[in-house]
């Protein structure tokens, strides 16, 4: 398996759920940033909901474990886990969270083939102009890796 080619590997990456994918990097130190050569993201309400609100080095419970990163910064570190080779992520049911913000920040910051984010907001804040509208704000304002990325708010 670890004489596979990246673009196999990333084909099969892709075919699974992101938690499977995620879960292939115990099968061997060559296997553990695999899953960063996914091309598609999917993440839902569950998946966002099982990050961490408030999460520092200090909360890390395991060794190499990277810290969200702050929104208020400009810079995002991706030198632990290398660029990702993300084209394309949807996130639905998002509802403007703190943790929601870092994790759309680095996505943007580690996908530099990313071509396209597409959100889908929860009613909670999609029925609110002046929320969508803050939300929309802080996401323009975030650095892109990709001069093609765009950020789609429905």
């Amino acid at each position: 398996m670890s004489s596979m080619l990246d673009n196999v590997i990333a084909k099969i990456m892709d075919c699974l759920p992101l938690k499977d994918a995620v879960a292939t990097s115990i099968l061997s130190t060559g296997w553990r940033f695999n899953w960063t050569l996914l091309t598609q993201l999917i993440l839902d309400a569950d998946i966002i909901g099982s990050l961490p609100r408030h999460f520092n080095k200090s909360d890390a419970m395991y060794k190499n474990v990277v810290p969200l990163p702050d929104i208020s910064s400009s810079e995002v570190d991706c030198s632990t886990m290398g660029k990702l080779q993300l084209q394309n992520v949807s996130f639905i049911f998002i509802k403007g969270l703190e943790n929601e913000v870092c994790l759309i920040k680095y996505i943007l910051a580690c996908s530099p083939m990313l071509k396209s984010i597409e959100i889908l907001l929860d009613t909670s804040i999609g029925s609110n102009v002046n929320e969508k509208y803050k939300l929309a704000n802080k996401l323009l304002k975030l650095h892109r890796t990709s001069p093609k990325a765009e950020v789609d708010i429905f």
